[in-house]
């Protein structure tokens, strides 16, 4: 849709009934919907009120909140938090209690757009709901806030935690694991849902990392000993991914371009500088890791043009994985996914050179499908650029 918006053009009627039903279930879509049909949307609305199809304007945020239906409402909120960060924290505040819990959890969550300061004293009374998922979503938020009560609490249990022990050049980590969780730390989030295959103290400790702030890590170590460190341990592993959640969480490129050469995180794409995401996305174009979700996550988020290395890399690996024959039918998905994320400019490129491969069955078919997608996006996306030109 985005890209019919972008050449000026409109989505075919026949498929604006089906693109307005599912912009209901996914309010933050109508405004592409709206773009992508044209006028025909708002006829249609006029025409079949009966249907809900509401592509109109929105209604106020207020009202919204007060009459909408569970998704509208928590759109209105987004809306309001938008413009008036101030206002919609103080909806939030009055118009929390006895709403149902997963109506709360979503609420709290639109907070996550321009988190600052002023949104503390709020996310700790959600720290004290009777469910823990908002709890949860509320100490996510908290631990966006670096210089919070939260994260400092967080701070002092990862002190208690995690020590560096030794003289330089042989220090290590030493590591204490909690469980089970004290009632002060689950009233801040901490669960004690573990994964199958995981000990609570684990589990625990990762959500103690992923909350502390990434200034006190580094008051410890520089962050390239720290991460020296984890290598060196058998904890290792859940230190990188609770360092990687807060990373994210704290908005840290620099961390964040330290960390996801260690950690499979593809959230950490997100967080990246655009230099170190042209070179993440030039690291990744190989054989061995281009269908991995960090390398998918840096395609998508990699703006087109490519850089012209970055378009071989890319090009010679697809090839690669065929004549290989290092891809199959489970990972089809990641192909598909690959096929939408690639600059336009490769797509008949990157169709031609595995189009021309002899392989034998399924791998044929994997093969042909994925040609078939490129084409398509190719000769989509060649159409609208001809129609643009008249």
């Amino acid at each position: 849709m985005r890209t019919l918006t972008a050449a000026g053009r409109a989505a075919p009627p026949e498929h604006v009934v089906d693109l307005v039903d599912r912009s209901r279930a996914a309010p933050a879509l109508r405004p592409v919907v709206v773009d992508a049909a044209g006028p025909v949307a708002a006829w249609l609305s006029e025409l079949l009120p009966g249907l809900g199809w509401d592509i109109g304007p929105p209604m106020d945020p207020r009202e919204a909140w007060e009459r909408g239906e569970p998704a509208e409402r928590i759109e209105a909120l987004r809306r309001l938090r938008s413009a008036d960060p101030a206002a919609a924290r103080d909806l939030l505040a009055t118009g929390l209690p006895g709403e149902r819990a997963e109506l709360r959890a979503a609420a709290y969550g639109t907070l996550a757009a321009g988190l600052g300061p002023e949104d503390e004293s709020l996310l700790e009374r959600g720290l004290d709901d009777r469910v823990a998922a908002v709890r949860q979503r509320a100490a996510e938020l908290l631990a966006g806030l670096p210089s919070s009560a939260w994260a400092q609490r967080m701070a002092r249990r990862a002190a208690r935690m995690v020590e560096i022990t030794g003289p330089a050049g042989h220090d290590r980590f030493e590591i204490a694991l909690v469980a089970p969780v004290p009632p002060s730390w689950a009233r801040d989030g901490i669960d004690a849902a573990a994964l199958p295959g995981t000990s609570l103290g684990v589990h625990v400790l990762w959500q103690v990392v992923a909350g502390t702030p990434l200034g006190w890590w580094e008051a410890q170590a520089p962050v390239e000993h720290l991460v020296v460190l984890a290598a060196e341990h058998e904890l290792g592993p859940v230190l990188l991914a609770g360092w990687s959640t807060a990373a994210i969480r704290q908005r840290d490129a620099r961390w964040a371009r330290l960390l996801v050469g260690e950690a499979p995180e593809p959230g950490l794409v997100a967080v990246l500088e655009p230099g170190d995401l042209v070179q993440l996305a030039a690291d990744v174009g190989s054989v061995e890791q281009v269908l991995t979700p960090v390398a998918l996550a840096a395609f998508e988020a990699l703006p087109a043009p490519w850089p012209a290395h970055v378009r071989v890399a890319v090009t010679d690996a697809v090839a690669a994985l065929f004549a290989q024959r290092r891809v199959g039918r489970h990972q089809a998905p990641s192909l598909r996914r690959l096929a939408r994320a690639l600059d336009p400019a490769v797509l008949r490129e990157v169709a031609e050179s595995v189009g021309v491969l002899a392989l034998p069955p399924p791998l044929d078919g994997v093969r042909d499908d994925l040609v078939d997608l490129l084409c398509f996006r190719a000769a989509l996306r060649e159409e609208l650029a001809e129609g643009g030109a008249r």
